[in-house]
Protein backbone atom coordinates (compact mmCIF):
# COMPACT_ATOMS: atom_id res chain seq x y z
CA UNK A 1 0.00 0.00 0.00
CA UNK A 2 1.42 3.36 -1.07
CA UNK A 3 1.48 6.17 1.46
CA UNK A 4 -0.38 9.37 0.57
CA UNK A 5 -0.23 12.89 2.09
CA UNK A 6 -3.50 12.14 3.89
CA UNK A 7 -2.09 8.91 5.34
CA UNK A 8 1.68 9.34 5.93
CA UNK A 9 3.82 6.52 7.14
CA UNK A 10 4.43 5.94 10.84
CA UNK A 11 7.80 7.72 10.96
CA UNK A 12 6.51 10.84 9.21
CA UNK A 13 3.44 10.86 11.39
CA UNK A 14 5.20 10.44 14.73
CA UNK A 15 8.33 12.56 14.25
CA UNK A 16 6.70 15.98 15.04
CA UNK A 17 4.71 14.46 17.93
CA UNK A 18 7.85 12.92 19.45
CA UNK A 19 9.66 16.26 19.14
CA UNK A 20 6.82 18.05 20.96
CA UNK A 21 6.73 15.38 23.66
CA UNK A 22 10.47 15.81 24.25
CA UNK A 23 10.04 19.59 24.66
CA UNK A 24 7.25 19.09 27.18
CA UNK A 25 9.25 16.46 29.01
CA UNK A 26 12.25 18.80 29.21
CA UNK A 27 10.08 21.63 30.52
CA UNK A 28 8.53 19.32 33.11
CA UNK A 29 11.98 18.40 34.36
CA UNK A 30 13.06 22.04 34.37
CA UNK A 31 9.97 23.33 36.22
CA UNK A 32 9.75 20.43 38.66
CA UNK A 33 6.44 19.05 37.45
CA UNK A 34 5.94 15.41 38.47
CA UNK A 35 5.82 12.89 35.62
CA UNK A 36 5.17 9.18 36.06
CA UNK A 37 8.20 6.97 35.42
CA UNK A 38 6.29 4.69 33.02
CA UNK A 39 5.22 7.75 30.99
CA UNK A 40 8.78 9.02 30.80
CA UNK A 41 10.12 5.61 29.79
CA UNK A 42 7.53 5.17 27.01
CA UNK A 43 8.28 8.61 25.57
CA UNK A 44 12.04 8.06 25.60
CA UNK A 45 11.69 4.66 23.96
CA UNK A 46 9.55 6.20 21.23
CA UNK A 47 12.15 8.93 20.67
CA UNK A 48 14.95 6.34 20.34
CA UNK A 49 12.85 4.22 17.98
CA UNK A 50 12.06 7.28 15.83
CA UNK A 51 15.76 8.13 15.62
CA UNK A 52 16.66 4.54 14.66
CA UNK A 53 13.68 4.18 12.27
CA UNK A 54 12.42 1.14 14.19
CA UNK A 55 8.93 2.34 15.06
CA UNK A 56 6.27 -0.33 15.41
CA UNK A 57 2.55 -0.29 16.09
CA UNK A 58 3.08 -1.25 19.72
CA UNK A 59 5.58 1.57 20.26
CA UNK A 60 3.17 4.06 18.69
CA UNK A 61 0.29 2.93 20.90
CA UNK A 62 2.45 3.19 24.03
CA UNK A 63 3.67 6.60 22.93
CA UNK A 64 0.18 8.01 22.34
CA UNK A 65 -1.03 6.75 25.70
CA UNK A 66 2.01 8.21 27.49
CA UNK A 67 1.71 11.48 25.57
CA UNK A 68 -1.93 11.80 26.66
CA UNK A 69 -0.99 11.30 30.30
CA UNK A 70 1.85 13.82 29.96
CA UNK A 71 -0.56 16.41 28.54
CA UNK A 72 -2.86 15.96 31.53
CA UNK A 73 0.06 16.30 33.92
CA UNK A 74 1.19 19.54 32.25
CA UNK A 75 -2.15 21.19 33.13
CA UNK A 76 -2.63 23.37 30.05
CA UNK A 77 1.02 23.77 29.08
CA UNK A 78 1.64 22.80 25.47
CA UNK A 79 4.41 23.40 22.98
CA UNK A 80 2.39 26.25 21.47
CA UNK A 81 1.87 27.95 24.83
CA UNK A 82 5.56 27.55 25.66
CA UNK A 83 6.48 29.38 22.44
CA UNK A 84 3.78 32.03 22.90
CA UNK A 85 4.85 32.69 26.48
CA UNK A 86 8.39 33.57 25.49
CA UNK A 87 9.41 37.22 25.32
CA UNK A 88 11.43 37.92 22.18
CA UNK A 89 13.31 41.19 21.83
CA UNK A 90 15.34 42.33 18.80
CA UNK A 91 19.01 41.50 19.06
CA UNK A 92 20.89 44.58 17.96
CA UNK A 93 24.18 42.69 18.15
CA UNK A 94 23.20 40.68 15.07
CA UNK A 95 22.70 43.88 13.11
CA UNK A 96 26.13 45.25 13.97
CA UNK A 97 27.86 41.91 13.52
CA UNK A 98 26.60 41.57 9.95
CA UNK A 99 23.98 38.90 10.59
CA UNK A 100 21.18 40.91 9.01
CA UNK A 101 19.17 37.85 8.04
CA UNK A 102 19.16 36.63 11.60
CA UNK A 103 18.18 40.09 12.83
CA UNK A 104 15.28 40.25 10.36
CA UNK A 105 14.10 36.79 11.38
CA UNK A 106 14.29 37.72 15.06
CA UNK A 107 12.54 41.03 14.37
CA UNK A 108 9.73 39.23 12.58
CA UNK A 109 8.98 37.17 15.69
CA UNK A 110 9.34 40.04 18.15
CA UNK A 111 6.94 40.13 21.08
CA UNK A 112 5.27 43.52 20.66
CA UNK A 113 1.66 42.86 21.53
CA UNK A 114 2.30 42.86 25.28
CA UNK A 115 3.94 46.27 25.18
CA UNK A 116 1.10 47.59 23.02
CA UNK A 117 -1.35 46.29 25.60
CA UNK A 118 0.50 48.17 28.36
CA UNK A 119 0.50 51.40 26.35
CA UNK A 120 -3.20 51.10 25.59
CA UNK A 121 -3.94 50.36 29.23
CA UNK A 122 -2.07 53.50 30.28
CA UNK A 123 -4.03 55.48 27.69
CA UNK A 124 -7.34 54.21 29.06
CA UNK A 125 -6.15 54.86 32.61
CA UNK A 126 -5.13 58.46 31.87
CA UNK A 127 -8.35 59.06 29.92
CA UNK A 128 -10.45 57.83 32.82
CA UNK A 129 -8.43 59.97 35.23
CA UNK A 130 -8.85 63.05 33.01
CA UNK A 131 -12.61 62.61 32.70
CA UNK A 132 -12.95 61.98 36.44
CA UNK A 133 -10.92 65.12 37.14
CA UNK A 134 -13.04 67.19 34.77
CA UNK A 135 -16.20 65.83 36.37
CA UNK A 136 -14.94 66.74 39.85
CA UNK A 137 -14.05 70.29 38.81
CA UNK A 138 -17.41 70.77 37.12
CA UNK A 139 -19.37 69.29 40.00
CA UNK A 140 -17.68 71.63 42.47
CA UNK A 141 -18.19 74.65 40.20
CA UNK A 142 -21.84 73.82 39.62
CA UNK A 143 -22.46 73.24 43.31
CA UNK A 144 -20.76 76.54 44.15
CA UNK A 145 -22.85 78.39 41.56
CA UNK A 146 -26.11 76.88 42.79
CA UNK A 147 -25.24 77.58 46.42
CA UNK A 148 -24.26 81.20 45.75
CA UNK A 149 -27.45 81.73 43.73
CA UNK A 150 -29.59 80.44 46.57
CA UNK A 151 -27.70 82.51 49.16
CA UNK A 152 -28.07 85.62 46.98
CA UNK A 153 -31.80 85.05 46.73
CA UNK A 154 -32.09 84.62 50.51
CA UNK A 155 -29.97 87.73 51.12
CA UNK A 156 -32.16 89.83 48.83
CA UNK A 157 -35.26 88.54 50.61
CA UNK A 158 -33.71 89.44 53.94
CA UNK A 159 -32.79 92.90 52.61
CA UNK A 160 -36.34 93.48 51.45
CA UNK A 161 -37.70 92.37 54.83
CA UNK A 162 -35.38 94.74 56.70
CA UNK A 163 -36.27 97.66 54.44
CA UNK A 164 -39.96 96.93 54.93
CA UNK A 165 -39.55 96.93 58.72
CA UNK A 166 -37.69 100.23 58.89
CA UNK A 167 -39.64 102.09 56.14
CA UNK A 168 -42.31 104.71 57.27
CA UNK A 169 -45.87 103.45 56.97
CA UNK A 170 -48.89 105.58 56.05
CA UNK A 171 -50.97 106.79 53.08
CA UNK A 172 -49.57 109.49 50.79
CA UNK A 173 -50.75 113.08 51.31
CA UNK A 174 -53.66 114.32 49.12
CA UNK A 175 -53.09 117.36 46.87
CA UNK A 176 -54.62 120.62 48.11
CA UNK A 177 -54.70 119.65 51.73
CA UNK A 178 -51.90 120.10 54.15
CA UNK A 179 -49.97 116.97 54.71
CA UNK A 180 -50.14 115.65 58.15
CA UNK A 181 -47.21 113.71 59.29
CA UNK A 182 -48.05 110.06 59.52
CA UNK A 183 -47.01 108.28 62.61
CA UNK A 184 -43.83 106.42 62.05
CA UNK A 185 -44.14 102.79 63.07
CA UNK A 186 -40.98 101.70 64.73
CA UNK A 187 -39.92 98.11 64.04
CA UNK A 188 -40.19 95.75 66.90
CA UNK A 189 -36.89 94.71 68.44
CA UNK A 190 -37.73 91.03 68.11
CA UNK A 191 -38.39 91.42 64.34
CA UNK A 192 -35.06 93.14 63.80
CA UNK A 193 -33.27 90.45 65.83
CA UNK A 194 -34.99 87.75 63.84
CA UNK A 195 -33.90 89.28 60.53
CA UNK A 196 -30.36 89.64 61.85
CA UNK A 197 -30.34 85.99 62.86
CA UNK A 198 -31.48 85.06 59.34
CA UNK A 199 -28.21 86.43 57.91
CA UNK A 200 -24.81 84.84 58.70
CA UNK A 201 -22.73 86.60 61.37
CA UNK A 202 -25.47 89.26 61.75
CA UNK A 203 -24.05 91.29 58.86
CA UNK A 204 -26.17 93.98 57.21
CA UNK A 205 -28.33 92.67 54.38
CA UNK A 206 -26.77 95.05 51.83
CA UNK A 207 -23.30 93.71 52.57
CA UNK A 208 -24.52 90.13 52.13
CA UNK A 209 -26.17 90.97 48.82
CA UNK A 210 -22.95 92.47 47.52
CA UNK A 211 -20.91 89.54 48.86
CA UNK A 212 -23.11 86.85 47.28
CA UNK A 213 -23.35 88.82 44.03
CA UNK A 214 -19.57 88.70 43.71
CA UNK A 215 -19.56 85.05 44.76
CA UNK A 216 -22.15 84.18 42.13
CA UNK A 217 -20.23 86.03 39.41
CA UNK A 218 -17.00 84.24 40.37
CA UNK A 219 -18.76 80.85 40.41
CA UNK A 220 -20.40 81.59 37.05
CA UNK A 221 -17.04 82.48 35.47
CA UNK A 222 -15.53 79.27 36.85
CA UNK A 223 -18.47 77.24 35.53
CA UNK A 224 -18.17 78.87 32.11
CA UNK A 225 -14.44 78.09 31.97
CA UNK A 226 -15.22 74.46 32.83
CA UNK A 227 -17.77 74.27 30.03
CA UNK A 228 -15.34 75.84 27.54
CA UNK A 229 -12.20 73.92 28.58
CA UNK A 230 -12.77 70.75 26.49
CA UNK A 231 -13.96 72.76 23.47
CA UNK A 232 -10.43 73.97 22.66
CA UNK A 233 -9.05 70.46 22.07
CA UNK A 234 -10.01 68.32 19.11
CA UNK A 235 -9.46 65.20 21.18
CA UNK A 236 -12.07 66.07 23.83
CA UNK A 237 -14.40 68.33 21.84
CA UNK A 238 -16.51 65.53 20.44
CA UNK A 239 -16.96 63.82 23.82
CA UNK A 240 -17.13 66.62 26.41
CA UNK A 241 -17.99 69.89 24.65
CA UNK A 242 -21.66 70.88 24.74
CA UNK A 243 -21.46 74.57 23.82
CA UNK A 244 -22.39 75.84 20.33
CA UNK A 245 -19.70 77.41 18.17
CA UNK A 246 -20.60 81.00 19.00
CA UNK A 247 -20.29 80.36 22.76
CA UNK A 248 -16.89 78.65 22.88
CA UNK A 249 -14.85 81.86 23.04
CA UNK A 250 -13.48 82.76 26.51
CA UNK A 251 -15.38 86.09 26.57
CA UNK A 252 -18.64 84.77 25.12
CA UNK A 253 -21.83 86.02 26.69
CA UNK A 254 -23.81 82.98 27.82
CA UNK A 255 -27.20 83.23 29.44
CA UNK A 256 -26.86 82.16 33.12
CA UNK A 257 -29.88 79.86 33.02
CA UNK A 258 -28.71 78.25 29.77
CA UNK A 259 -25.21 77.87 31.21
CA UNK A 260 -26.53 76.13 34.32
CA UNK A 261 -28.78 73.84 32.24
CA UNK A 262 -25.93 72.82 29.90
CA UNK A 263 -23.61 72.27 32.88
CA UNK A 264 -26.19 70.00 34.54
CA UNK A 265 -26.64 68.08 31.27
CA UNK A 266 -22.89 67.66 30.84
CA UNK A 267 -22.50 66.51 34.44
CA UNK A 268 -25.30 63.97 34.01
CA UNK A 269 -23.99 62.68 30.70
CA UNK A 270 -20.43 62.36 31.99
CA UNK A 271 -21.46 60.71 35.26
CA UNK A 272 -23.95 58.23 33.79
CA UNK A 273 -22.47 57.38 30.38
CA UNK A 274 -18.85 58.34 29.79
CA UNK A 275 -17.31 57.50 33.18
CA UNK A 276 -19.09 54.09 33.57
CA UNK A 277 -18.03 53.17 30.03
CA UNK A 278 -14.39 54.15 30.66
CA UNK A 279 -14.31 52.42 34.05
CA UNK A 280 -15.84 49.27 32.54
CA UNK A 281 -13.14 49.31 29.85
CA UNK A 282 -10.50 49.95 32.52
CA UNK A 283 -11.77 47.02 34.60
CA UNK A 284 -11.75 44.73 31.57
CA UNK A 285 -8.23 45.83 30.68
CA UNK A 286 -7.10 45.18 34.25
CA UNK A 287 -8.47 41.64 33.97
CA UNK A 288 -6.82 41.09 30.58
CA UNK A 289 -3.39 42.24 31.78
CA UNK A 290 -3.63 40.25 35.01
CA UNK A 291 -4.77 37.12 33.16
CA UNK A 292 -2.09 37.54 30.51
CA UNK A 293 0.60 38.02 33.16
CA UNK A 294 -0.47 34.85 34.98
CA UNK A 295 -0.64 32.87 31.74
CA UNK A 296 2.86 33.97 30.74
CA UNK A 297 4.16 33.14 34.20
CA UNK A 298 2.54 29.67 34.10
CA UNK A 299 3.52 29.14 30.42
CA UNK A 300 -0.13 28.71 29.43
CA UNK A 301 -0.46 31.82 27.26
CA UNK A 302 -2.27 30.66 24.14
CA UNK A 303 -1.28 32.02 20.73
CA UNK A 304 -3.96 34.05 18.99
CA UNK A 305 -5.32 35.53 22.23
CA UNK A 306 -5.60 39.01 20.73
CA UNK A 307 -9.08 38.37 19.35
CA UNK A 308 -10.22 37.09 22.73
CA UNK A 309 -8.79 40.21 24.38
CA UNK A 310 -10.60 42.52 21.95
CA UNK A 311 -13.89 40.74 22.63
CA UNK A 312 -13.29 40.90 26.37
CA UNK A 313 -12.54 44.63 26.25
CA UNK A 314 -15.63 45.37 24.17
CA UNK A 315 -17.86 43.39 26.50
CA UNK A 316 -16.21 45.05 29.51
CA UNK A 317 -17.06 48.52 28.22
CA UNK A 318 -20.63 47.40 27.54
CA UNK A 319 -20.89 45.80 30.99
CA UNK A 320 -19.67 48.99 32.65
CA UNK A 321 -22.30 51.02 30.81
CA UNK A 322 -25.07 48.52 31.54
CA UNK A 323 -24.16 48.02 35.19
CA UNK A 324 -26.06 51.14 36.16
CA UNK A 325 -29.17 49.80 34.46
CA UNK A 326 -29.11 46.27 35.83
CA UNK A 327 -27.23 46.32 39.14
CA UNK A 328 -27.76 48.28 42.32
CA UNK A 329 -25.14 49.10 44.98
CA UNK A 330 -27.04 46.98 47.48
CA UNK A 331 -26.51 43.90 45.32
CA UNK A 332 -22.78 43.79 46.14
CA UNK A 333 -22.99 45.27 49.66
CA UNK A 334 -21.92 48.78 48.68
CA UNK A 335 -24.89 50.41 50.38
CA UNK A 336 -23.21 50.32 53.80
CA UNK A 337 -20.12 52.12 52.58
CA UNK A 338 -19.56 55.85 52.57
CA UNK A 339 -19.74 56.07 48.77
CA UNK A 340 -22.03 58.57 47.11
CA UNK A 341 -24.58 57.26 44.56
CA UNK A 342 -22.33 58.19 41.65
CA UNK A 343 -19.26 56.69 43.31
CA UNK A 344 -21.15 53.46 44.01
CA UNK A 345 -22.29 53.30 40.39
CA UNK A 346 -18.73 53.84 39.18
CA UNK A 347 -17.42 51.14 41.50
CA UNK A 348 -20.05 48.80 40.05
CA UNK A 349 -18.97 49.75 36.52
CA UNK A 350 -15.34 48.85 37.26
CA UNK A 351 -16.32 45.56 38.92
CA UNK A 352 -18.67 44.72 36.04
CA UNK A 353 -15.89 45.40 33.51
CA UNK A 354 -13.41 43.30 35.46
CA UNK A 355 -15.87 40.42 35.83
CA UNK A 356 -18.34 40.63 32.96
CA UNK A 357 -19.86 37.37 34.11
CA UNK A 358 -21.80 39.31 36.79
CA UNK A 359 -23.75 41.34 34.24
CA UNK A 360 -24.29 38.53 31.77
CA UNK A 361 -25.36 36.11 34.50
CA UNK A 362 -28.01 38.63 35.51
CA UNK A 363 -29.04 39.01 31.86
CA UNK A 364 -29.34 35.24 31.49
CA UNK A 365 -31.54 35.12 34.59
CA UNK A 366 -33.79 37.85 33.24
CA UNK A 367 -34.09 36.11 29.88
CA UNK A 368 -34.84 32.78 31.59
CA UNK A 369 -37.47 34.41 33.79
CA UNK A 370 -39.28 35.99 30.87
CA UNK A 371 -38.93 32.81 28.79
CA UNK A 372 -40.48 30.66 31.55
CA UNK A 373 -43.39 33.09 31.89
CA UNK A 374 -44.07 33.12 28.15
CA UNK A 375 -44.19 29.35 28.00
Amino acid sequence: MTNSPQFPDRLTRMTPQVAEAMKLLAYAAQSGRPVDDDVRTALLQAADAAQEHTLTQGIEESFLKAYQQLTKAMDGVTVETLEASRTRMPRLGQLFSGDRDGFKDNLRHITGGRFVHCLLFLSVLFSAGYVLGQYTIGAMALDRYQTSTKCLKDARSAEASVQKLVAPDGPPAQSGTPATPAPVSQPDASDIAANRRATPACKPAQVLVEQYTNEQKSARDELQRWMQSPCSSRLTRWALCMLPDDQRAPNANIDPQALQLMAELRQKRTGEIEIPLLLGLLGAYSYVLRRMSLDIQNRTFAPGSSLHHVVRLSLGALAGLASGWLLQPESINLARSALSPYMAAWALAFVAGYSIELVFTLLDRLVSAFSSRST
